[in-house]
């Protein structure tokens, strides 16, 4: 086994520090080093990553502690690109809502709460005012909740801020009208792409205008390579390869699992402890087939479902989040580089899903004698 140093960490107080006056608000963010440690040894990184409290490095004190230590674990689901992502049709209304309603029996079977976000744009123009109230109305009836995910899925990194702002409030318009009726209302937005700001200006621009439109940003900790997996995936059913797709559905959850894994490990080293984690995934093919099972590993691995609300209500989620940059990052990585720990990247998805994924056509060696 590749043995992985121990990360360099920065000693930091246990206690949070006053914020130093600054000359303009924008200067409270610092574009950091983000030092990422790679390793094609992804068991490695996990165990190197995965080190408990009270470790005795220097720097590696508990910003928090939980007092129950013994508590469940715990998670909120969130879903993102409700109806859909475009490659599995946006035209096509049996499809669009066969997906999304087997998903939400997943979730309804394992009794897990979720909020879901919507991307209003992600459907035909004739069919969005009728096709995705019915979309929304599944999500609703089974006591879900939505939030705004924008109209366009646009990316904040090449986007003008006035432009993304714009479609912002474009995406609330359906949204808003299905939730009337259940007397809730949009209280969440998630960046797509978890694309938060390159640049100090845009990052508070953003946090501004969320607050003046009653959205909080929605965090994720356990982000994932998910979505590539369902590309794969998706590609070998189109083909009719069900021996591909097979092999892809069956690498899915252990992944995910490894995922999860470096993420508790690499909470309790940022944080102190395990705090209720918020896992990310999407509408897709994949999930309407596989999600039950996901939730099934997550419950083995001692979790607990619970609601988007619930979960952030845990001091963890007032840490600070001063990263500025192009890429998109768990929310414990951010906690990270606010306290000048170096980053290590979780678990990627193996090189054979990145090329189906991408296009090719050749039976894996890892799938050839499944």
């Amino acid at each position: 086994m590749v043995r992985l140093p121990p990360p360099q960490l920065t000693p930091v107080s246990n206690d949070m520090p006053n914020p130093v006056p600054l000359r303009t608000p924008a200067a409270r963010y610092q574009v950091p080093r983000v030092d990422v440690v790679r390793s094609s040894a992804l068991v490695a990184i996990i165990l190197a990553a995965s080190s408990v409290r009270g470790s005795g490095q220097e720097g590696a004190r508990p910003v928090l502690s939980r007092e129950d230590a013994s508590a469940p674990r715990r998670v909120a689901v969130t879903i993102d690109d409700v109806p859909g992502v475009p490659a599995d049709g946006m035209c096509d209304a049996n499809a669009v809502l066969s997906v999304n309603r087997r998903m939400v029996d997943h979730l309804v079977a394992a009794d897990a709460p979720a909020t879901v976000f919507v991307v209003e744009g992600r459907i035909c123009d004739e069919l969005r005012e009728t096709l995705l109230p019915r979309v929304l109305s599944l999500w609703l009836d089974a006591g879900f909740s939505l939030g705004n995910h924008s109209f366009s899925h646009l990316d904040l990194n090449t986007s003008s801020l006035e432009t993304y702002q714009r479609d912002v409030l474009r995406g609330e318009t359906v949204t808003r009208r299905a939730l009337a009726p259940y007397g809730r209302s949009l209280r969440y937005f998630r960046f797509p792409m978890l694309h938060t700001g390159q640049d100090p200006e845009t990052k508070l621009a953003m946090e501004r205008f969320l607050k003046e439109h009653g959205y909080r940003n929605a965090p994720v900790t356990i982000d994932n390579q998910e979505w590539v997996f369902a590309n794969a995936y998706r590609q070998a059913r189109r083909r009719s390869d069900a021996a591909t797709a097979e092999c892809v559905a069956a690498a899915y959850v252990p992944f995910m699992e490894s995922v999860v894994a470096f993420f508790e490990g690499w909470s309790r080293r940022v944080v102190g402890y395990e705090p209720p984690q918020v896992l990310l995934l999407h509408v897709n093919t994949l999930n309407a087939a596989y999600l039950g099972d996901v939730l099934t590993m997550l419950e083995r691995r001692g979790y607990q479902f619970v609601s988007l609300d619930d979960a952030l209500a845990d001091p963890a989620y007032q840490l600070p989040d001063t990263y500025v940059g192009r890429q998109g990052l768990s929310w414990v990585h951010r906690w990270a580089i606010a306290r000048g720990i170096p980053v290590r990247e979780e678990p990627r998805e193996p090189r054979w899903v990145r090329a189906l994924a991408g296009g090719s056509t050749d039976l894996p060696g890892q799938c050839q004698n499944e």
